[in-house]
Order: C-alpha cells, then structure tokens, then sequence
C-alpha cells in the first residue's frame, strides 16, 4: 500500500513536471510561423523600399497600399487567406473576397500598436464560419493558426496596417503531437526507471525495518525472561538464605532429638517400639538430607573437579532416591542410554533438580505402582524424562507450575518445582512439563551439548530397578 501510493505521487510529480516544458515547447512553435512571418514581411518591405524608395518615403500611407506586400508575403506555403486592418483595427480587405469580416481583439490591438506580432492557434477552427454564411450549420472542422503581423514605416517608425494570415494548422498540429509522443515515451522511461528505483529502495527499508522489529521482538523477548528469572532468582535466593539459616538451626536440634530418642529406647521406655523406631529413622533421614544439602554446597565451593556419565549419574540419583521410593512402595526404573560425561559441578546440580522431581512422583504415585528416569540422546541434547504414574496435574496448577506457593500436597508450598526451575536456569538446562494426563505426569529435563563431553567408553546402556 505505501509502495502503491509513493508510486503514485512520483507519477503525479512526473505529469507535473512535463507540463511547464510541454507549455513553453507548444508556445515555441505557435511563435515559429509569427516570427517567420513577421520577418518575411519586413524583408519584403525593405525589397519594396529598395526598388522603389518613393513607397517608403512619399506612398504608403493608404492601408490599401500594403496589400500587395502583404500578397507577396502570404506566398508562404500554408497560407489560406488574408486580411488588411487599417492602423485604427478596422478591416479595409480580404483575400479571397468570400472570406468573413474578422475583429482584432483590444489585447493583441495593443501589442500590434507596440509592433509585436501576435498569433493564435485554434486545433478546432470551423472552415464553414470563416467562409461560409454567418449561422449556417458547421460540418468541417480544421486546425488553423492565426498570425497578426504590423505593417510599419521604419523611419520614423509607423504603424501603417495590420495584416492577418490565415494559416493551416495541421503542421502545428502534428507538432504537437509529436511533441507529446515524446514527452509521453520519456516521461514513461523515467517513470519505469524511478519506479524500479523507488521499489527497490522501499524494499530495502522495509527489509531493514522488519528485521530492526524482529530483532526488537527478541530483543523483548529475552528482556522479558530475563526480568522473570531474576524475579525467580530473587525468590530462591532469598529462600535459600532461609534454608540455609534453616539447616545451620536445625542441625543441633536434630542431633539432640536423636540422642534423646536413642538414650530413651536403652533406657527401656514404656512406649511403643514401634513409635521410638519411626522417630529413629525419621531423625536420621533428616540428618542425611541435612548433610546431603551441606556437601553440595561445599562441593560447589570446593577448588577439585572431576568428570561424572550419565549412567553413573542415573545411579546417584536412583541410590538417593531408593529408601523414599521403598518406604512409600513405588517401584523405581532408570534407562540410562546416552554419551558423555558432566563435570562434577554440574552433575550435583542436575542430581539436585531429578531427584526433587523423582520425590514428587514417588509422592503422586499409588502405591505398586513406578516412577522411571530415562536419560537419551535426541539429536545434539540429552534429555532426562521423569515420568510417574500419578492422576496427573490439576489445570490451575499447570499455569503457574514453577510459581513458590503452588503446590498440590497439602501443606505444600510449591518450592520444589521453582527451586529446581531456578537451578536449570542457573546451569543452563530446559525444564518443562512434557505432559500431564489422568495416567502420569511426564517432565523433561534438556541438557545441551555444551554441558557435557562426548566420552565413547560411557556408551553402554545401564538400566536399574529399585523398590
């Protein structure tokens, strides 16, 4: 549409400007016969003064007394008729006698007055009324050029008569044709040329500007996700701070419970067995994760490095995971089938987000039931798939799934999906619900290739079961 009506506006600007030079051009032409007669009567006079010096110094005063220097001008090719005007503008003759009485008009009087020659061109001029009957009907029609030319005493300078010849228009007329053809042809090349021109520099502008809006698209985009994971970001960390003030506070206590339960069962408290057993395992499970969560992070500030596949990473995290899985009855299944080796660094990381996503199956899933881990290579990336057999997610849950403070367990706050989401920004992996239906839950965690190292001897396939 722009293009279109730029286009437009140059072919307007194009006619526009064609029409001053067309102008002046027709112009030059009308004047050509005016000129060319003007001066063809002048240097006949001057043949007449010469011949006889008596016509330029004693005769001439009678306006009857030029028409024969006005015949002998209007030799001319293309000149149908005269008339003589006397200096006051009134007819005195005709040639031939048939021709009707013509006027002079006040303007052209007093440009002939001032010895200028005037000429007008009619391109419709009615052959009928310039010598037919005045009223009749008018049945031909003919281009004619009309020139007014003084007839002047030179010295002292005179207006002795006016002649008019009436000339045929149609050389004029095909000039202007011609003329117009010619303005036509250029003004259309030019037209062509610019239009090409124009285009191809639209083209270009529109290009540039739809890559400046995609690339401000993505420009928006990333700002977007960006403000998000810092949003995130300021979240889990300000809940890690909590937890870790959390850890350094329970610490004491929980090796204070366990001493205490374990003191009271040697003692041979009354109670239940089976009650001191449940706060014995309870206490020490705590304590691991506790000593769990301490490793990890002093690992994570720790100087040494080392190298951890994919199979040997499957079988940490299925040995963390086993005593939940056996106390709640689910069966555990790992698959592990890809190439390469993580740095240790990332490897605790990565354990850290499966394992929370094996809890929360182990935790939707009847029991008898089974959670699986399966790690695969698809195309440059491997992808750990967590799938369990629970009764799916509700929708609400879905929209704001990595949100703190969503969560389906009673009691729940929704922190382990959005720490782990924090995490897989942290260490540059894709972590998303895959899907979600009344028969399991499926997410995936996406490894890309630059986390890890292609290690040929870690391409056998390892798959284990725990229950």
């Amino acid at each position: 549409m722009v293009t279109l009506l730029t286009l437009s506006i140059f072919g307007l600007t194009v006619w526009f400007l064609t029409r001053g030079p067309r102008a002046a051009i027709r112009e030059q032409i009308i004047q050509r016969d005016r000129d060319v007669l003007q001066a063809a009567t002048l240097m006949q006079q001057r043949t007449d003064e010469l011949s006889d010096p008596s016509v330029g110094v004693d005769g001439g005063e009678d306006p009857l007394d030029q028409l024969a220097l006005v015949l002998e001008t209007s030799k001319l090719k293309g000149v149908l008729a005269i008339r003589l005007f006397d200096n006051q503008g009134q007819q005195v003759a005709s040639v031939p006698p048939g021709l009707r009485r013509g006027t002079l008009r006040p303007s052209d009087y007093e440009l002939l007055r001032a010895f200028q020659a005037v000429s007008q061109y009619d391109p419709k001029a009615s052959l009928d009324a310039l010598f037919g009957e005045s009223g009749g009907p008018t049945n031909h029609w003919v281009p004619l050029l009309n020139v007014y030319v003084p007839v002047q005493r030179q010295e002292p300078r005179q207006l002795l008569a006016i002649a008019e010849f009436v000339m045929d228009g149609r050389g004029v007329a095909d000039q202007f044709a011609a003329l117009d053809r010619y303005l036509l042809q250029h003004g259309l090349v030019f037209f062509i040329l610019g239009s090409v021109i124009i285009s191809a520099a639209l083209a270009w502008a529109f290009k540039r500007l739809e890559h400046a809006n995609e690339q401000l698209a993505l420009r928006t985009t990333d700002l977007l996700r960006a403000n998000h994971e810092l949003t995130l970001s300021a979240k889990t960390s300000a809940l890690g701070a909590v937890t870790a003030h959390l850890i350094h506070g329970l610490k004491n206590p929980l090796f204070g419970l366990q001493a205490f339960v374990s003191n009271a069962r040697s003692a041979g408290d009354s109670h239940d067995e089976s009650l001191w057993q449940a706060a014995a395992q309870t206490t020490q499970r705590m304590q691991e994760m506790i000593g769990d969560i301490v490793r990890i992070l002093q690992e994570q500030e720790a100087v040494g490095a080392y190298e951890v596949t994919f199979q040997e990473l499957a079988q940490i995290v299925v040995s963390k995971i086993s005593a939940s899985a056996s106390e709640a009855g689910v069966l555990i299944r790992s698959v592990s089938e890809a190439r390469g080796v993580l740095s240790n660094h990332t490897a605790n990381l990565i354990i850290l987000i499966l394992h929370n996503l094996l809890q929360n199956g182990i935790q939707a899933t009847p029991r008898g039931r089974s959670v699986s881990l399966r790690i695969a290579e698809e195309g440059d990336n491997v992808v750990c798939t967590v799938t369990d057999e629970g009764p799916g997610l509700p929708d609400y849950v879905r929209e704001t799934l990595f949100t703190v403070t969503r969560s389906t367990k009673v009691g729940g706050s929704g922190l382990g999906l959005a720490i782990s989401k924090q995490l897989a920004v942290q260490v540059g992996v894709g972590l998303e619900l895959a899907s979600s239906l009344s028969t399991g839950t499926r997410f995936l965690v996406s490894l890309p290739a630059t986390l890890f190292h292609p290690n040929a001897s870690s391409a056998k396939t390892t798959a284990l079961e725990s229950c």
